[in-house]
């Protein structure tokens, strides 16, 4: 093959990859958007402040920092500059499952990860 038909297959390649990208990107979006529109308050601009604090939480379980004991509902709410009782609705209202129900799924995931590490 010539170096331009195997200049367009990659272009090609990397546009349909590029597509499929974006495509994943606005479906993400479009799931942040409602989880948006479930949190509660008033004006856009509080509903979405409360989603970002509510994501920094997520991040923080997700990335194993809270996969021990210091993942308490107190701290957790704390890191969400929420108290314990209006977090725990808060999320359970905006997520469909309490935090302590993903923190278990993390524990879970990381205790898989590393049996698979030792195969």
């Amino acid at each position: 093959m010539t170096d331009i038909a195997l200049s367009a297959r990659s272009t090609t390649a990397a546009l349909r990859a590029f597509d499929e990208l974006i495509g994943m990107l606005l479906q993400a979006q479009a799931g942040h958007d409602a989880a948006i529109e479930r949190c509660p308050g008033r004006s856009p601009r509080y509903r979405r402040q409360l989603f970002l604090r509510l994501m920094r939480v997520r991040n923080h379980i997700d990335s194993g920092a809270s996969l021990g004991a210091e993942g308490t509902l107190a701290r957790l709410a704390d890191i969400a500059k929420l108290s314990p009782t209006h977090f725990l609705r808060v999320y359970r209202d905006v997520f469909g499952h309490t935090p302590h129900k993903h923190v278990v799924a993390a524990r879970m995931e990381a205790a898989r990860a590393m049996l698979l590490s030792l195969q």
